[in-house]
Parts: structure tokens; C-alpha cells; sequence
């Protein structure tokens, strides 16, 4: 967005974009938006973009040691698992998507 300062050059500045993250947190809240994005991710087939978007939604629904704890998961197991190097089990990864209020669901791939 351009605002009324110039610069040396004589050029309108155009000012930074404002942070994604706190807003992206904020829609995550919505476990019907969290849902559908969750599933993209895991149609993608990409693991390290999952552990990225479990982390995400763990920050979003309060984060890390709070969606441990209701998970009733080691803190410490629960960031490994997340980290880049993770590999959780389908059963952590429905037992952390429960304590987020979602779900693993299986559906027809549809050709």
C-alpha cells in the first residue's frame, strides 16, 4: 500500500505488509477452516508441510505445551514429534487432533 512519504528518489514509500501469522493463527481457530486446511495439507502428501501445519494448529488452539497437556502427551515427545525430523504415529497424530477438537477421517480418493 502506498502512503503519501517520498523518498530520496522521489518515490511514494510503500509500507510493509503486516505480519500473515496472527490472522492465519486466527482462522486456524475455526475448526471447520482448520479442518479443510489440514486436509490439503495431508492430500499433498508433503510430510514436512503436515508437521509444519500440526505446529501451526497447535499454536493456534493454544499452543504446544497446552495441546500437550490435553492430549495427555509428553511435552517433550509432543515437539519432537512435530520437529522436522519427526515421524508420529497415527495414533499421536489422532490423540493431538482430538485435543484440537478435530478428527482423522477417511474418504474416497474420487479419480
Amino acid at each position: 500500500m502506498e502512503t503519501g512519504k517520498k523518498t530520496q528518489a522521489g518515490k511514494k514509500a510503500v509500507s510493509p505488509s503486516a505480519p500473515y501469522k496472527p490472522d492465519f493463527l486466527e482462522r486456524l481457530r475455526d475448526q471447520e477452516y482448520a479442518a479443510a486446511y489440514l486436509q490439503s495439507v495431508m492430500e499433498e502428501g508433503d510430510t514436512q508441510l503436515l508437521l509444519a501445519t500440526l505446529r501451526d494448529l497447535a499454536e493456534a488452539y493454544g499452543g504446544m505445551s497446552e495441546v500437550a497437556k490435553r492430549a495427555r502427551i509428553n511435552r517433550t515427545h509432543f515437539y519432537k514429534m512435530l520437529s522436522p525430523e519427526g515421524n508420529p504415529t497415527i495414533q499421536n497424530l489422532d490423540t493431538v487432533l482430538r485435543a484440537m477438537g478435530l478428527r482423522l477421517t477417511v474418504v474416497p480418493a474420487g479419480g
